[in-house]
């Protein structure tokens, strides 16, 4: 069984350190020396080929001495340097194993911080995804000082969503006290994010309650357009037959707007009642949604009257930016209850299955527009043909499979109308 080339670098470096140059391996050429005073041997050639920050800490120190070159890697344990060292004997397209775990999770800060020092890239892209995934409330301010520090974009990302998450925590920990006393713009920073993220969800909740208003307002006029031309239980127009009993789909708003409306007829109070003003707000709203031609056709009560006034008038903005919402709100509920085809439908729940190869027509199949159409059949079966002319797709019963010679264009074809 091959090990991993990590757990190679591993066995490589403690036979340096074990048997030396015994057992053919090439001899050490470099002392490294921790904070400690502990030295690593190590090979110049691989640690120039693994950091080019090394590469000229090597060079300096062979102009100094030829005999003995040591290089210092202070500012972090004996053991996060060591392992160090064993990464950059590894693999860079090495994954992770038993062994690089455990050196990610004692040391995964100290690796990120060393090998952004010595500008080892893919191995501070693994240190800092390996640092976000175990990153805590506890440990969170401590994170995002780090990712500061070491430009580290991910890690700084996950400390701001954990220090959003759990601040209360957060308030307890030793790094959160430490910033308060001596890094204030840290302190700052990270309540002016929270001050950011509640905002943002205000927004949020703002816009969603505008966008159900505006939903809500959408059903309004399609309720009223129905009301006054066809008729809902037992309120419609006059010139026509008594409308049936039975509720319509939308009848929970229409049986306000049926409330409202008996009560706009009968209400002797029309210009201060308050139920009276929201009646009229929504004749004005829907005479500004309305599109009918010639004009005087539309049933709605006070359409043509609220059209004739608001062209005398100059147009008021936020009423007009109203308007445009209420439209918007339409236009996408219309879409949204549009029934998308099966084949659409299909395409959509695995693009992947979707092959699309040229067929031979059979006496079986229908002919559809001109006899050159190509005939289509997808992965799971279904034979289907593309009229050009209808810019269709029509289902075939029967069709063989024939070889592909319709190129990358005929493929197009089917790509663009299932897209």
């Amino acid at each position: 069984m091959v090990a991993s080339s990590v757990d190679g670098g591993n066995r490589f470096l403690r036979l340096c350190l074990e048997v030396g140059n015994d057992c053919g391996v090439p001899p050490t050429d470099v002392q490294i020396v921790t904070s400690d005073g502990q030295s690593i041997p190590a090979h110049s050639g691989i640690l120039a080929l693994a950091s080019p920050v090394l590469e000229r800490t090597i060079d300096r120190a062979r102009r100094v001495s030829r005999s003995g070159r040591t290089i210092h890697i202070l500012g972090a344990p004996h053991d996060a340097v060591f392992a160090f060292v064993q990464f950059l004997y590894s693999s860079r397209g090495s994954m992770s194993s038993r062994d690089a775990a455990d050196a990610m999770q004692q040391h995964g800060m100290a690796l990120l911080a060393l090998s952004h020092a010595y500008r080892v890239s893919w191995l501070k892209r693994r240190c800092e995804a390996s640092v976000a995934k175990w990153v805590s409330a506890a440990k969170a301010v401590d994170a995002l000082k780090l990712a500061q520090l070491c430009d580290a974009p991910v890690l700084r990302q996950r400390c701001m969503r954990v220090v959003a998450k759990d601040f209360s925590a957060v308030q307890e920990s030793e790094g959160w006290r430490f910033a308060q006393k001596h890094d204030p713009a840290m302190e700052l920073e990270i309540l002016q994010f929270l001050h950011d993220a509640e905002q943002r969800k205000k927004r949020w909740r703002r816009e969603r309650t505008d966008q159900e208003m505006y939903r809500q307002l959408s059903e309004a006029m399609d309720s009223l357009q129905h009301i006054c031309t066809e008729g809902c239980t037992d309120v419609g127009p006059h010139d026509r037959r008594r409308p049936a009993s039975n509720p319509c789909t939308s009848f929970s708003t229409c049986a306000g707007l049926q409330l409202l409306l008996r009560h706009f007829v009968a209400c002797p109070r029309k210009l201060k009642c308050t139920q009276c003003k929201r009646m009229w707000q929504l004749f004005r709203l829907h005479s500004s949604l309305c599109h009918h031609h010639p004009a005087g056709s539309c049933k709605v009560p006070l359409c043509k009257q609220f059209k004739k006034k608001m062209e005398e008038e100059k147009g008021d903005k936020t009423w007009q930016l109203l308007v445009k919402k209420v439209a918007t709100a339409r236009v996408m509920s219309s879409l949204d209850k549009r029934e998308v085809p099966q084949m659409v439908h299909t395409s959509w729940a695995d693009p992947e299955d979707i092959s699309v190869v040229p067929c031979q027509k059979e006496n079986s199949a229908p002919t559809i527009g001109d006899v050159n159409d190509p005939f289509w059949s997808l992965k799971n079966g279904e034979k289907v043909v593309w009229d050009a002319a209808e810019d269709t797709i029509y289902q075939c019963k029967s069709a063989s499979p024939q070889e592909d010679r319709g190129g990358p264009s005929n493929r197009r074809v089917l790509r663009q109308y299932i897209e």
